[in-house]
């Protein structure tokens, strides 16, 4: 009795981590996705009620340390550490979701972020 008992626990355990590292294997495949970005989204598509910020990046290469920011609508500008390359163009106007980042900034031009989801804004 006892060895059936232990060999359904070590079954039950096995079943529930192959089952937890599926579900995470499609959270970075959906991530990475995200980050290649819609081609554009129409102007009906209410993004700030969707949770997401609206900015303009601007190419601020010409400046020492600087890369690329994003302006957005209320003054603030974040410097991106793992922006898209199909997003580094000056004047694109995006949406997207961030987390607020503890990397140095070089530039010093406002609050480092880590892009997690990102699109252009038509």
């Amino acid at each position: 009795m006892k060895k059936i008992f232990f060999a359904l626990s070590i079954i039950s355990l096995i079943t529930i981590q192959c089952k937890h590292k599926e579900k995470s294997s499609n959270i970075s495949t959906r991530e990475e996705l995200v980050l290649t970005g819609n081609p554009s989204v129409s102007k009906s598509f209410n993004v700030e009620l969707k949770g997401y910020t609206t900015g303009v990046i601007e190419d601020k290469t010409g400046l020492d340390g600087c890369t690329f920011l994003i302006k957005v609508n209320d003054s603030t500008t974040y410097e991106p550490v793992n922006l898209p390359e199909a997003f580094k163009k000056g004047a694109t106007k995006v949406y997207f979701k961030y987390a607020l980042s503890r990397a140095p900034s070089i530039c010093m031009v406002g609050q480092t972020v880590s892009i997690k989801e990102m699109n252009l804004l038509k």
